[in-house]
Parts: C-alpha cells; sequence; structure tokens
C-alpha cells in the first residue's frame, strides 16, 4: 500500500513538487558529491524507497524477466556484464540502476538463425493481464548497452508505463548489411520482420517518455519516437528530452564495397506521438554526408530487387541537417504524402531543425515544443561543445548516480 502511496504522489503531484521545489525553478543543491561523471545532478529521481523493492537478479546470458506480481515493486541487479538479450515484463515500479548488456557477434551461437530479436538490447512490457497497473514507473539509470552486433537499443511495449531514461549510454546500432536491413538474401527467413536498428523505439506504445543524459551512435535511425502498435484506447504521453545527442556513423554492408549510414535521426507522428518538449540547447544530432533522406529517397546504396539481383543507388555526398528528420500528421506508409517537413535555421548556438506551430498532433495541439512549453524546440546540428553526455567509460557496473536536482521543469499545463 505504502509504495501505491508513493507512486500515486509522484506523478500526481503538481509539477513544482515533483521538481522538489514550488513553485518551479533551481532547485537547492542537495544531491551528493559526483563519484564518477557524468556529474550533472539529474532531473527525475526514482520512486520514494525504491532501495527497499524486492531485489530481481539479471542472469549473465540475459533473457526474460517476467516479475512475478504485478502490484510488487521490483529492483534489478546486474552484478556482471549481461551478454544477451534482456526483456522487462510486468511488475509495478521497476528500477534498474548500474548494468551493462553487451551484445557481440557469435556465428557459432546465433550465426543459423541471424534474427534480428535475438540482437536487442532490451525490451519493456507491460506484460499481459487485467491487473497490470496503469502509471506504474520504469526507470532506468546508468546503463551501458553496447557490443560489435548490435541490432537495436530499448523498445518498449509498455503503454501503461512512464519510462525514464538517464545517463543512457548507447554504443553503436547497425544492420549487418543491405540484406539483413531488407530481410532479403540469406536473411529472408526473417520476414515479415526486417532489421531497422534504433537507439529508442517505442513501437508498442508508452504513458510517458523522460529522457535526461543520452549519448548514443546509429548505422540507421536514433529515436524512433512511434508508437506503431499499442492497446486500443491507449493514448502516447509527453516525451521530455534533455542532455541528449546522437550521431550517424557510416559502416560497411557484410559484402563489400557498400556502406551505409543510416536513415533518420528522429521520427513522430501525431497520432502516435505524444507532446515533445526539449531543453533547448542540450540535444544534438550529428548527422552524415550520406544519412538521411532527400525529396524523395532514402540513401540505402544497395538493395535486391524483385528478381533478387543487387541493386545500387548513387549517393551525393550532400546531405542536408533537415534531411534526416521526418514527422506526419499521421504514421505514413509512404513518405510522399502526410509529412512535416523540419524547418532549419541558426542561433548563437549553431545550425538547428524544429517544427513550426503549423506541425501538430492529433489533438491540434502544437508538437515541438521547448521546455517551457511555450516556444518551439530545437534539435542542433553536430555534438555538445564539451563532447557526448554520456561517455561509455563512466557508466555500467561500477555507476554511482550523481543525485538528483531539477534545474528546469517542464510544463505540463502549456499551451
Amino acid at each position: 500500500m505504502n509504495s501505491i502511496k508513493s507512486m500515486l504522489a509522484f506523478w500526481l503531484l503538481p509539477i513544482g513538487a515533483i521538481c522538489h521545489v514550488a513553485p518551479c525553478g533551481r532547485a537547492e543543491a542537495t544531491a551528493p558529491v559526483c563519484v564518477s561523471p557524468p556529474c550533472m545532478p539529474l532531473t527525475w529521481a526514482p520512486p520514494a524507497d525504491w532501495e527497499e523493492y524486492e531485489p530481481i537478479e539479471v542472469p549473465a546470458s540475459g533473457g526474460v524477466i517476467v516479475f512475478p506480481r504485478n502490484d510488487v515493486d521490483y529492483r534489478i541487479i546486474a552484478r556482471e556484464v549481461v551478454r544477451g538479450k534482456v526483456t522487462l515484463r510486468g511488475g509495478r515500479n521497476i528500477v534498474w540502476i548500474g548494468g551493462h548488456i553487451r551484445i557481440d557477434r557469435n556465428d557459432a551461437e546465433n550465426g543459423r538463425y541471424i534474427h534480428t530479436h535475438a540482437r536487442h538490447a532490451l525490451f519493456i512490457e507491460d506484460g499481459s493481464g487485467d491487473d497490470v497497473i496503469d502509471g506504474r514507473i520504469v526507470f532506468l539509470e546508468g546503463l551501458r548497452i553496447d557490443g560489435d552486433d548490435l541490432a537495436e537499443g530499448i523498445d518498449t511495449v509498455a503503454a501503461k508505463a512512464h519510462i525514464i531514461l538517464q545517463n543512457i549510454g548507447l554504443g553503436v546500432v547497425r544492420h549487418r548489411g543491405f540484406d539483413d536491413r531488407d530481410s532479403t538474401g540469406p536473411y529472408v527467413r526473417n520476414l515479415p520482420q526486417k532489421n531497422h536498428p534504433d537507439l529508442i523505439q517505442l513501437f508498442g506504445g508508452y504513458k510517458s517518455l523522460r529522457i535526461d543524459g543520452l549519448s548514443g551512435r546509429t548505422q540507421y535511425q536514433g529515436l524512433q519516437l512511434v508508437a506503431e502498435v499499442r492497446p486500443a484506447g491507449s493514448v502516447p504521453g509527453p516525451i521530455y528530452l534533455r542532455r541528449l545527442d546522437m550521431e550517424a556513423v557510416e559502416l560497411p554492408d557484410d559484402v563489400a564495397p557498400f556502406s551505409h549510414a543510416g536513415q533518420k535521426g528522429l521520427s513522430w507522428y501525431g497520432d502516435a506521438t505524444g507532446r515533445m518538449f526539449v531543453d533547448n540547447g542540450t540535444v544534438w544530432f550529428r548527422h552524415h554526408a550520406n544519412s538521411g533522406w532527400d525529396e524523395t529517397r532514402y540513401r540505402r546504396v544497395a538493395f535486391r530487387d524483385e528478381q533478387g539481383e543487387v541493386r545500387l543507388e548513387p549517393v551525393s555526398g550532400d546531405s542536408k541537417f533537415e534531411h534526416n528528420f521526418r514527422a506526419g500528421p499521421i504514421y505514413p506508409r509512404t513518405y510522399a504524402t502526410g509529412s512535416y517537413g523540419a524547418v532549419s535555421d541558426s542561433d548563437e548556438v549553431g545550425v538547428y531543425v524544429t517544427w513550426p506551430d503549423t506541425a501538430v498532433l492529433s489533438d491540434g495541439h502544437p508538437a515541438f515544443r521547448d521546455w517551457s512549453g511555450i516556444e518551439p524546440g530545437r534539435i542542433y546540428s553536430g555534438l555538445p561543445p564539451s563532447g557526448p553526455y554520456v561517455p561509455l567509460s563512466k557508466i555500467g557496473l561500477n555507476y554511482r548516480t550523481p543525485g538528483y536536482a531539477n534545474y528546469f521543469c517542464p510544463g505540463h499545463s502549456a499551451r
């Protein structure tokens, strides 16, 4: 009962109370001395009394962690590097602070089935049953996710969960080549599933998403903030982005001399994404000369035609920053219609993209706002001036939290 009360108190209090200050503003510096960078205090604290949650240990091989009860809170323990996909299914509040998931290529073990899902790192799932708590919290901090065969970072099938990601570091998410990406050639056995790597993908739904401190590199996509498949009646909630940097990287195909540099840095669609609030000046994407879409197509370099023959598409090498973002009022099945183009501009910080007030969600509200909810949000070109926010060497098994003290408080009620 106390856990239920603490959860409700955390999420139902006015935003100023969640920020530990009232009214919203700069909090007192109550965080402990930083032991291990990143050292900036984090925006959101875990639920109260999380140290007393029921402990669950993740096996070194990974696997599906089915929490026994949906009315019990759990904290996750990972004492060594987890070398396999982890699925967190069910439970009420879930807290995981410090850990390392590594997905490496091992053809002796997984080459015979090559399925993309075997190369994902972390799934967050509500689980089944009428007793799944609507408004539960999944709190992840200080996780390192990497490996030379990492095909996906964090995925959600959690329409009832508030998801908090803080100080998360991801290595390069990648496919093995155009056949792996398209499920053609030797990868045709993966159909209908294709391998479209993302750092974060919300395809199965979420109640809210809050990110403070995330760095990652991608050969394909960055943030796929689209709840494509979700329970009937569920409405994607707000998304908050702060201290986040991503980079598109070009990697060779399994079959030389082809190479691929990625598709999109961020995607959102008005019927499948909630309102987005960006802490302007702290969200960055470094695109590649061969990444993104132009007005008509993806720079995919190589693919197989209907006859199974390999075809090449020319790569111009002149991708514009705004080509790396896709958005629309509905989730399009083609990119020829129903999309909002990103608008590029610059200020004293640098070149950025944004979407004007005419880019709205299904409910008519402007979709992409700054942290206060008043002005349009901005994503800047390049990497933060001081480098990635979350270096992989500073997180993982030996991670120590820098503490929690809000400096900015997004306005839920902003129009």
